[in-house]
């Protein structure tokens, strides 16, 4: 906008000391009221940004503002490497692996069924009627041992149910694998994103210096009465455009940084406490 405000003053000077038309004048504030027009666009969506972070933060919007800046955050550094067990803080991971411990609970839970469920009264009577059977079995029932002779009796209900844990388990085991293989792909996701947003915006750094460049040698060559403010306009469009993708590629860097926090479970601080419990086996692993 500033550009654009030198650049019409300046024809605006040049028109009243005979150098340039009309047109160029025209041409110079058409282009800085267009300007003017795409800023209150970006007014329009920062107040609607900024209402939305109000309503996650579970205040009413009229009462939440933020200050106004014109440099955006700074990109984090990342460390050279990335230990796997950062993603174990995930909660999508905590809960499958809570999931696999439950289900393995279960499968002893199960397996302690195989065993009669007998309780004594104060005077020795058997309270359970559910295996008084067995014990008035044939003795080939017996010598084929209590499992299975408690499989025999029950219709195969312990077996079942046995069968059941263990393919719980194993859908529990399986959900957790795929859950880990799809939090490593986010994090190779966001790292690669990261990456070639690096190079990108080293590439939109020279676009810039070369539209900066062109944009100055045509200024000069229009305030010598060589071009007219068509060349001019050209050039502050070119220069503005390329400022933008540089803050577009910017603006994705700290997208691609806050999408790796959230892969991992958080930040990437190595020297956490929690992060370096997390990485040390117990004993006897």
């Amino acid at each position: 906008m500033a550009a654009y405000d030198r650049s019409a003053e300046l024809t605006r000077n040049q028109y009243n000391a005979g150098i340039v038309s009309r047109s160029d004048v025209i041409q110079a504030e058409t282009q800085r009221q267009s300007l003017r027009t795409q800023l209150y666009d970006l007014q329009q969506q920062r107040a609607q940004e900024e209402n939305a972070l109000a309503a996650l933060l579970g205040v009413a919007p009229v009462s939440f503002s933020i200050a106004a800046t014109n440099a955006l955050p700074l990109l984090p550094a990342l460390p050279a490497a990335l230990p796997s067990v950062l993603i174990a803080r995930r909660p999508d991971v905590v809960v499958a692996e809570r999931g696999v411990a439950q289900a393995n609970a279960l499968i002893g839970v199960a397996q302690t069924a195989w065993l009669p469920d007998l309780t004594l009264s104060a005077y020795g009577a058997l309270q359970d009627d559910t295996f008084s059977g067995l014990f008035d079995a044939p003795q080939r029932i017996w010598s084929v041992g209590p499992s299975l002779a408690l499989t025999l009796f029950d219709g195969g209900r312990r077996r079942a149910t046995r069968d059941i844990a263990v393919a719980q388990y194993d859908e529990q085991v399986a959900n957790y694998r795929q859950t880990i293989l799809d939090s490593l792909r986010d994090v190779e996701d966001a790292l690669a994103t990261m990456q070639v947003l690096r190079e990108k915006a080293e590439q939109q750094d020279e676009l810039l210096a070369l539209a900066e460049q062109n944009e100055s040698v045509i200024a000069n060559r229009y305030r010598a009465g060589m071009v007219s403010f068509l060349e001019v306009a050209t050039a502050q469009n070119l220069t503005l455009e390329a400022r933008r993708s540089r803050l577009d590629i910017t603006s994705q860097q700290l997208q691609a940084a806050a999408e790796l926090a959230a892969a991992i479970g958080g930040g990437w601080d190595l020297d956490d406490p929690v992060i370096q419990h997390m990485a040390r086996p117990e004993p006897g692993e």
